[in-house]
């Protein structure tokens, strides 16, 4: 016969795993629709569950994580792409219009292909992949702060309210201590 508590923890386990595999499917629709809507719907769901799963959010914000980190790689490496096939055209550009490793808002290129039509449709596919991977960082960064914001509120809520039922129930030391 098997323990009920390991039934249940199994449960609990497997309904974590669903929805930490429906957030990341979540992220995946939002990044190609380019709109994080349906995510946000998703972790107000999340956090308006009875109690909030913390640690599924902690592990939804690691995967964010690891997505821009991804995502970032990427642009870099579009980035020397994008460097590469200009200096194949480097008569063509002026060098101060070049930024292969743009800061956050930047863009790649200061000048518009159309200015320079010997760019070949090569560079101009590569610029438009760039863009997009500028746009996904976007959604992906503002949704990675969104989870951690609500992380790091639940949590210090949480804490608050253990303090509270502890020194509800006569427990004292410093734990007690709210400042």
């Amino acid at each position: 016969m098997t323990d009920p508590l390991d039934d249940s923890l199994g449960a609990l386990s497997a309904e974590f795993q669903l929805l930490r595999f429906e957030a990341i499917e979540t992220l995946e629709y939002c990044l190609t629709k380019g709109d994080g809507t349906a995510f946000l719907e998703f972790l107000e769901s999340q956090v308006l569950s009875s109690p909030p799963r913390l640690e599924l959010l902690r592990n939804i914000a690691d995967e964010l994580h690891l997505r821009l980190l991804r995502l970032r790689e990427q642009q870099l490496d579009m980035g020397e792409q994008i460097s590469a096939a200009l200096l194949e055209h480097s008569s063509d550009v002026p060098p101060q219009n070049l930024s292969p490793y743009p800061e956050r808002g930047e863009p790649l290129v200061s000048f518009s292909t159309e200015e320079f039509p010997p760019l070949s449709k090569a560079i101009r596919s590569l610029l438009d992949v760039a863009h997009q991977l500028a746009a996904d960082i976007q959604i992906a960064e503002d949704l990675y702060q969104t989870v951690m914001d609500w992380w790091i509120a639940l949590s210090i809520s949480a804490s608050r309210d253990l303090i509270g039922i502890r020194t509800l129930a006569g427990i004292s030391g410093d734990t007690a201590r709210v400042h």
